[in-house]
């Protein structure tokens, strides 16, 4: 990697944009860096160099970006991330970056392969997907669905596990399609997981409804391993089956209720999580409503919205917008929606006796723990990580619960 021998020994800042597999990727080019004797530091004043790592997903991403790019102009500029795939010319109209290719950090990592110590280990399986989304430029980015080996993804995580990780996040654009390719599947690499020894749980990232329904007998299996939370990220993006089509997802609206209802079936515990996207074009006042209604209907745990952006280079781009006002209008009232039901659910868990494992020490004199089905807890008492009990539910903050330890 050419950009390695302008950091040798430097002092780098480093921030990073997006999602948890842009996160993964950082965290393997700081290892990358270490190695190369650079030190980390926390202000860009203190600087001899800043590293971004870029993401492309919204326009207002990529504006807050390029403001960020220009704040940092007195400092040697290093960009990876899906922005450099996409906007590479846009981004050195700006600025005078070194551009560093995301597939560069992964084959420059192999030849380190260490962790740093955390008690939340980021391990990336996949790159790109099956899907042709026509609102989606993180595929332009990304590519085609690139899994990796299985003996590559459990080295990081026996490291992980060995330097203190109690809690396991496997990303990728779309975890169910990993080993398609490589003529695999998802419940075999996570049946090797827990095999791996240590006392960790195992989060489970986003899953495609339109990969996900195709390998449902397996992947449901997962969830019944005792390392593997219980906890589905299922994307679903509409309630309506005219925007499904028009965002070529795959799938309609009755598969995934019928998804949905084969998981609680088997594990009625199970925390649900959602994407959603309003504004998409075309969209009217009725398609909205059946978005309303899926969230009503289906009961996420949390519901992730986005308000439609165009992105250059998709199938979407040119189709006729959805005025600003009226996606916000539509966020706000969805927004609304979601946490009414988020509330409803909640209130059931009062005054319940779980069983958590502590996963990070987040502010002092509390500690933040996970429930086999993933659910957040903050005990207002310090505890290691690792450290496994029981505690009783005494209030809910819509997307954590508050707890006492039993």
């Amino acid at each position: 990697m050419k950009a390695l021998s302008l950091l040798t020994n430097k002092a780098v800042y480093v921030e990073t944009f997006g999602c948890a597999y842009n996160a993964g990727d950082t965290r393997k080019f700081v290892e990358v860096l270490k190695s190369a004797g650079c030190t980390i530091v926390e202000d860009p004043i203190n600087a001899d160099a800043v590293f971004l790592n870029t993401c492309n997903v919204t326009e207002r991403t990529e504006r807050k970006i390029l403001r960020r790019i220009i704040e940092l102009k007195g400092k040697p500029i290093f960009l990876s991330g899906c922005l450099v795939k996409t906007s590479e010319e846009r981004l050195r109209e700006i600025s005078n970056p070194t551009i560093i290719d995301p597939d560069e950090i992964r084959e420059e990592y192999k030849k380190i392969s260490t962790v740093s110590e955390s008690s939340v280990a980021i391990i990336q399986i996949a790159s790109g997907c099956t899907g042709l989304c026509s609102y989606c430029s993180t595929k332009l980015a990304r590519g085609d669905l690139k899994s990796i080996q299985i003996h590559e993804i459990l080295n990081e995580v026996r490291l992980s596990v060995l330097k203190g990780a109690v809690e396991i996040q496997l990303t990728a654009q779309d975890v169910s399609s990993w080993g398609l390719d490589i003529q695999s599947d998802l419940s075999t690499l996570l049946k090797e997981i827990s095999l791996v020894p240590g006392d960790f749980l195992v989060r489970t990232g986003m899953m495609n409804p339109l990969t996900l329904k195709k390998r449902i007998d397996d992947i449901k299996t997962i969830f019944s391993y005792d390392k593997i939370a219980r906890f589905l990220h299922m994307p679903v993006q509409s309630g309506s089956d005219t925007i499904l089509a028009k965002m070529n997802r795959g799938y309609t609206i009755k598969e995934v209720y019928e998804v949905l209802a084969t998981f609680r079936d088997a594990y009625p515990d199970i925390t649900f999580i959602t994407d959603m996207i309003v504004g998409f074009p075309g969209e009217n006042e009725d398609d909205f409503k059946k978005s309303l209604d899926f969230i009503s209907n289906a009961h996420p745990n949390k519901v992730n919205i986005t308000r439609y952006s165009q992105r250059k280079g998709t199938k979407a781009e040119n189709l006729r917008d959805t005025l600003e006002r009226t996606k916000k209008e539509r966020s706000r009232e969805m927004f609304r929606i979601a946490t009414l039901v988020a509330h409803r659910m909640n209130h059931e868990m009062i005054n319940k006796v779980v069983p958590f494992i502590v996963t990070e020490q987040v502010k002092r004199g509390s500690a933040v723990g996970r429930t086999p089905s993933y659910q957040m807890i903050v005990l207002p008492e310090e505890f290691p990580s690792g450290y496994r009990g029981y505690a009783r539910i005494t209030g809910e903050k819509v997307y954590y619960f508050t707890a006492n330890h039993n």
